[in-house]
């Protein structure tokens, strides 16, 4: 926030001067001006936390500034202090509009004690119009991105709804099906997959922010994991004429996780790359461990269009998403948001890299159950060390 401005206007010279050395005293930025005719102007350039108008001025006067600041709609939050050396300004004032009137008043000549409380508190006031200006823009905000999302959403549903219409179609006889009633099974069976996969992220992403997912850790393969996944999405790459390859150099390998929820984040990663991929294209999923076995390193590579330096960050974002689908950019929904908090609850992480052949390969680095246990076992034998200084 701005440090505070006050803006005197005042005809009179002299009382010009006083004011603002008061108020320079007590360290307040002030501009000061005899001419009425350019506040408006002045309102515009500045943008003064506190207005102080003398009322006999020549036209406009006080009370016609007064009123056309506290009825307009861009400075009618801009406290107004009238100063007035008229016994019966009272009267005046209360004959006013009630939405014209003034924050205060002053009477001539200023006390300097008064002038400070006054305006001590007319900034104040200012201080809490700006913070409840920014909450109101913040929750317009929100709810923007919050739109946003939605739209995203129902954008990304909408496509595997009217093939799941379609190939019912073809199922009840409506339209004469090129293709057999198993392989229309399947492809429902697909796309229901999509949608529940989409429903499911917009749920647990949430969930995630809040850490209230349940995490199930057990042991089991990494190769049987990755097998897993490309079995599950051998239908959805072979509708869209795209190779799925497996590389595991640690096939074998037990860790110990949450592998359902590692699945899921599989399962996005090459849902995405295969959205990103044009017919007869390749993707990669590969995985490894570093040499002491502690972090499992899983990477999906594609050749689709790669993603810009800018957006690399955004694309992970719950509401980064919704802003590049908002701007016409390829909608990557709510899986990557998902996933990303999805590693850090596993205590890992998940990047997007360029890939060399044109593309991009995003790379997932977890604990495996070494690095668990150790930590377990170093947490224990601390305790243990502790009970014994004890």
């Amino acid at each position: 926030m701005n440090d505070p401005l006050v803006l005197i206007v005042d005809d009179d010279e002299q009382s010009l001067l006083v004011i603002k050395s008061y108020l320079e005293q007590m360290g307040i930025r002030t501009h000061a001006t005899n001419k009425s005719n350019e506040v408006i102007e002045l309102l515009g350039s500045l943008h003064p936390s506190t207005l102080i108008l003398d009322i006999i001025m020549p036209d406009p006067d006080g009370f016609k500034l007064c009123k056309m600041v506290k009825q307009s709609s861009e400075y009618s939050t801009i406290p107004v202090v009238l100063l007035s050396c008229i016994d019966d300004v009272e009267n005046k004032i209360l004959e006013g509009i009630p939405s014209s009137l003034p924050d205060a008043i002053l009477t001539k000549p200023v006390n300097k004690a008064r002038l400070k409380i006054t305006i001590s508190a007319m900034l104040r006031m200012w201080e809490q119009y700006q913070k409840m200006s920014q909450g109101v823009e913040e929750v317009k905000g929100m709810e923007n991105m919050r739109d946003n999302l939605i739209n995203m959403l129902a954008h990304d549903m909408r496509h595997p709804l009217q093939a799941i219409y379609g190939y019912c179609s073809f199922l009840d006889g409506t339209i004469p099906s090129p293709i057999s009633p198993p392989v229309l099974a399947q492809q429902i069976k697909n796309h229901a997959y999509r949608l529940n996969q989409m429903l499911q992220n917009f749920l647990d992403v949430g969930r995630l922010e809040n850490n209230k997912l349940p995490l199930f850790w057990e042991e089991f393969t990494l190769g049987d994991c990755l097998r897993q996944c490309v079995e599950r999405m051998a239908n959805l790459a072979q509708f869209s004429e795209i190779k799925l390859k497996l590389l595991c150099d640690e096939e074998g390998f037990k860790m110990e996780a949450d592998s359902m929820l590692i699945s899921r984040i599989l399962d996005n990663l090459v849902n995405n790359a295969i959205k990103f991929s044009q017919k007869g294209q390749e993707i990669t999923i590969s995985a490894s461990t570093d040499s002491s076995g502690e972090h499992v390193f899983i990477s999906v590579k594609d050749n689709g269009p790669g993603i810009e330096d800018k957006h690399k960050q955004r694309i992970f974002e719950k509401f980064g998403a919704s802003e590049l689908f908002l701007h016409n950019k390829p909608s990557v929904g709510l899986g990557l948001a998902f996933s990303k908090l999805a590693a850090k609850a596993l205590e890992g992480d998940i990047w997007v890299e360029d890939n060399p052949e044109g593309g991009s390969i995003f790379k997932l680095s977890i604990p495996s159950r070494r690095a668990v246990q150790r930590a377990q076992s170093n947490t224990q034998s601390h305790r243990i060390v502790d009970k014994e200084k004890e």
